[in-house]
């Protein structure tokens, strides 16, 4: 740690151009003053004014600029670059010398050069400089027969052109250290950026790619260059244009808060994923001067979400839906019912003899029949109706509206018929019946559940005739149905 504090002082210390700037900026400083010393002849001249002696300033210094510019200072210490004080002291007091008697330009080019010690060098470097400060400064002046009053006047510039320099050197110093905290902080968080996982990006009020981070590349496989200046539209799918740009609109009109977005986008190879986030507007901002927006791709978790969807309200061994969606679908069938006047039917099934079949060859097989009853029940239905698979060997069929009690039972004859040729179970050839019972809702409309019971009453009565057959409840079966003992209705 000491180690690092001393670098830093150092630094800190050590003028906040590095040489190359320096001695460049020494080299254009040489020919300003060499261009500007060389043009004051063109101005009124004071007493004793010598144009040739001046030029000669002028020109060696404008000729020192190349040399200075070329010179190999990088392999010399930076602490060289202060013997550029030795010639620019040297051609100023030959500047005060042949320029005569003017007080008001005479520490004009000291100030310039106490400026450039200040920016380029160790802090107090200007102060070292002072001797021979005040040997160029006097000099002159004595040639000249200068009065004490003018000689004694170094004691008033030394002490400013100090304090410039220092000052100068100590503004610099802290502008740099605020530049390099900046300029860090930007790096910190353009790493984070550029390594997090989530797109984030930037839209001008166009909707135009002002910036995006390289996670782009990870989700949507486009290179970020390719993507500044083009419409964020290129990575939306075709069917999402107008939900994005609703939001996109809905964002802006709602500065600082966060409008969620979930759209579909096209990768690079054409595949389409499912990305989730947020727009929120900070075109105010003058550091963003956008939409900010941060997205993720989103596709695996729903389908994820779908599969446990899918999983709560689908039997897992047929796939067909299970009893809690059927009682949802039913609810819902019966609500509809009693707005449109429609009339909502319910088939109510399961496989005759089922376990004697399951005792004798075993679930498996079973489980073989289950999944072919399923898959041979499924083209003889329309595609409004539900199949169910309601519990163990039980199956039900929602109808939400049939014309009347007809054409339930004729889709019903239908399951009968077809549940009447042998299953194929491996080597096995299995002869299988069902028995059906039928329900539909009259007016006014049958309680959802009331429906699924009638359709069960039905189906037992179909046992109790012989099996194999489709019956309809009706006023007969429902005598018979409330004639049983509650829960001792058997399945045979």
């Amino acid at each position: 740690m000491a180690v690092e504090t001393s670098s830093q002082t150092e630094d800190e210390t050590a003028g906040i151009l590095s040489p190359t700037s320096m001695v460049r900026l020494a080299a254009v400083l040489f020919f300003a003053c060499g261009l500007v010393t060389l043009l004051s002849p063109l101005a009124p001249t004071p007493p004793g004014f010598q144009r040739f002696g001046v030029a000669a300033v002028g020109i060696a210094a404008v000729v020192s600029a190349p040399v200075v510019w070329f010179l190999p200072w990088a392999r010399w210490p930076r602490w060289t670059s202060q013997l550029l004080a030795i010639p620019a002291l040297a051609l100023i007091g030959l500047h005060n010398y042949f320029g005569g008697e003017d007080p008001y330009r005479y520490p004009v080019f000291y100030m310039v050069t106490w400026v450039w010690l200040g920016l380029a060098h160790r802090r107090w470097t200007s102060l070292r400089w002072v001797p021979a400060l005040a040997i160029s400064y006097v000099v002159p002046l004595y040639l000249h027969h200068a009065p004490a009053w003018a000689m004694v006047s170094l004691v008033y510039v030394v002490p400013v052109l100090v304090l410039v320099a220092e000052m100068m050197g100590w503004a610099a110093a802290r502008i740099a250290k605020v530049q390099a905290a900046v300029s860090s902080a930007e790096q910190r968080l353009s790493a984070l950026v550029s390594n997090v996982s989530d797109i984030i990006g930037v839209l001008d009020g166009g909707q135009r790619v002002t910036y995006v981070n390289p996670a782009i590349t990870r989700v949507l496989g486009y290179e970020p260059d390719h993507l500044l200046g083009s419409l964020f539209g290129v990575v939306v799918h075709d069917a999402d244009h107008y939900y994005v740009s609703d939001h996109f609109a809905e964002a802006v009109a709602s500065p600082g808060e966060p409008v969620k977005v979930e759209f579909r986008a096209r990768r690079n190879d054409g595949t389409v994923v499912l990305l989730g986030g947020a727009l929120t507007s900070r075109v105010d901002d003058p550091a963003v001067g956008g939409v900010i927006v941060t997205l993720t791709d989103v596709t695996g978790q729903r389908e994820y979400e779908a599969h446990l969807r899918h999983e709560a309200l689908h039997d897992n061994l047929t796939g067909l839906a299970n009893r809690t969606l059927l009682m949802d679908r039913l609810v819902q069938a019966t609500r509809r019912a009693e707005r449109t006047g429609g009339r909502p039917a319910v088939l109510f099934f399961d496989l005759d003899r089922f376990k004697g079949l399951n005792d004798s060859m075993g679930h498996a097989v079973g489980d073989r029949v289950l999944t072919a009853v399923a898959e041979r029940i499924r083209p003889l239905l329309r595609s409004s109706d539900t199949l169910c698979r309601y519990g163990g060997d039980e199956f039900a069929v929602l109808c939400e509206d049939v014309t009347d009690e007809a054409e339930a039972m004729a889709i019903g004859e239908r399951i009968v018929e077809a549940m009447a040729r042998p299953f194929k179970v491996g080597d096995l050839s299995l002869q299988m019946s069902t028995s059906v019972g039928v329900a539909v809702s009259g007016t006014p409309v049958v309680d959802h559940e009331v429906l699924l019971g009638n359709a069960d009453a039905a189906m037992y009565v179909a046992k109790e005739r012989g099996r194999g057959r489709c019956e309809l409840f009706d006023e007969r079966v429902d005598v018979w149905a409330t004639q049983q003992p509650a829960g001792n209705l058997s399945r045979p």
